[in-house]
C-alpha cells in the first residue's frame, strides 16, 4: 500500500517499517572489444513507472535470470532508460 513520497507499507499495518521498489541490474555487455559487467540498483517512485520500466527493460535481456535481471545494455543507456520512464528514478552503481 502506497505511504508517504514513493515509500510503501504493508496494508492492514501499524508499523513504521517503509519499502521502496528497488531492482540490482546487472548489465553484461561488449564495449570496444572488451566485455562488460556492472552492476547498478535502481529506484523508482510508484508502482507505475516500475511496471513501464520493466515491459522497457524486457526487450533487452533476461528479467528472470536468477532473481538479478541481467540485460545487455551498459550504464549511460540503462540511466536514460531509468530517466526517460520517470525523471525522479534514482541510479546507483552498485559494484563492478
Amino acid at each position: 500500500m502506497e505511504a508517504d513520497g514513493g515509500f510503501y507499507k504493508l496494508k492492514n499495518s501499524n508499523s513504521n517499517i517503509r519499502f521502496v521498489l528497488s531492482s540490482e541490474i546487472s548489465s553484461i555487455y561488449s564495449k570496444n572489444g572488451k566485455t562488460h559487467r556492472i552492476h547498478n540498483v535502481i529506484l523508482m517512485p510508484d508502482l507505475k513507472s516500475a511496471q513501464e520500466f520493466n515491459r522497457r527493460l524486457s526487450f533487452h535481456g533476461n528479467l528472470a535470470s536468477d532473481g538479478r535481471p541481467i540485460v545487455g545494455v551498459d550504464a549511460h543507456d540503462l540511466l536514460a532508460l531509468a530517466l526517460e520512464v520517470n525523471n525522479q528514478a534514482l541510479f546507483i552503481p552498485a559494484h563492478i
